[in-house]
């Protein structure tokens, strides 16, 4: 049986699992699929956990996405411009690392609008996520403004994104009037997850323009506070199980070369919200 794992800190509450083991019942693979709690101090020894476990390959999730980096043996293009991965393949030891983050929220965003190229994004946060959902939505066409507590961390960020795709940084005392400006929001921090605190900008939330979106990476029952908040003042709220899923698929065919059917999708797609409700 081969194995694989999600390595981070929190992972307890991950749908992963869940994802994963599903496809490869679905598929009639014989492949499981874990949960490995890692914390970032303990980032050093995940070669040694794939070889005792046995991995075939594993995902990374906060704050693994980039301190795993140095200790893998070849990363794709992407994933270095964006200083990020969250998929690892490995084959004969070695530790081959790409980022789907990004494909997944473009994706995500482009089932549920039809159309993303033109229109004007804003992502908050600094880490991993948002580096790599910022150059996939530059380069679907989008028009991106990166939104950080610190504006260095922000403009690292917006150094990799090409120069006619990106609208600004901002600061948090400046979300308000970004949100005026753009399409969607997305909140690429681990605000509203179980431990952490809530995300609460209801009053910039309250300027974003009619037909605007709310994303939110988080997902947990019954909503986290921002995507709750934004569905109060009828803004559509999109929770992070659309992108777990999208950056899933791409990971999945990486790992045992199977294509995720359209009919598979829309049965697993049933399954977690139903899990979820």
């Amino acid at each position: 049986m081969k194995r694989f794992a999600l390595l981070g800190d929190p992972v307890e509450k991950s749908l992963s699992p869940f994802i994963y083991n599903t496809l490869f019942k679905a598929y009639a693979l014989d492949a499981s699929f874990e949960c490995v709690r890692v914390p970032k101090s303990d980032v050093g020894a995940v070669r040694d956990i794939v070889s005792v476990l046995g991995l075939s390959g594993f995902a990374c999730t906060m704050p693994l996405k980039r301190t795993v980096l140095p200790l893998l043996d070849e990363v794709d293009a992407d994933a270095m411009l964006s200083g990020s991965v969250n998929i690892v393949t490995v084959n004969n030891a070695r530790l081959s690392g790409c980022s789907t983050d990004g494909l997944g929220l473009v994706n995500a965003l482009k089932n549920e609008t039809g159309g993303i190229c033109g229109k004007s994004i804003a992502i908050l946060g600094s880490g991993g996520a948002c580096a790599s959902a910022a150059l996939a939505a530059a380069r679907a066409g989008m028009r991106v403004t990166i939104a950080a507590r610190n504006p260095h961390s922000a403009s690292e960020i917006a150094s990799t994104l090409p120069v006619d795709s990106l609208c600004g940084i901002c600061g948090l005392d400046e979300l308000a009037d970004a949100l005026g400006e753009c399409d969607i929001f997305v909140n690429a921090t681990p605000l509203g997850m179980s431990g952490n605190d809530e995300l609460e900008i209801n009053g910039a939330l309250s300027n974003m323009k009619r037909g605007s979106i709310v994303f939110d990476m988080v997902y947990k029952k019954g909503g986290t506070r921002l995507l709750n908040d934004a569905s109060s003042l009828g803004i559509k709220a999109l929770s992070g199980i659309y992108m777990l899923l999208e950056q899933a698929y791409p990971a999945f065919e990486l790992w045992t070369g199977r294509r995720v059917e359209p009919r598979e999708k829309d049965l697993l797609k049933r399954a977690l919200y139903n899990k979820m409700n």
